[in-house]
């Protein structure tokens, strides 16, 4: 639930900074940067909950 809610947070932020009247490829980052974030926590959890199993 809170990934999907801030990734929805994060591609609305996306999208204003695609429709600026001067986009940047710097506004990519600004999506990508906290999905990587996401993705080395989710992959850290189930590394430590196969572990545990």
């Amino acid at each position: 639930m809170r990934s999907g809610g801030t990734s929805v947070l994060v591609g609305a932020r996306f999208m204003v900074g695609a429709s600026a009247s001067g986009p940047r490829l710097t506004h990519v980052g600004g999506y990508a940067v906290p999905g990587g974030i996401l993705f080395l926590v989710s992959a850290l959890r189930l590394g430590r909950l196969s572990q545990a199993a």
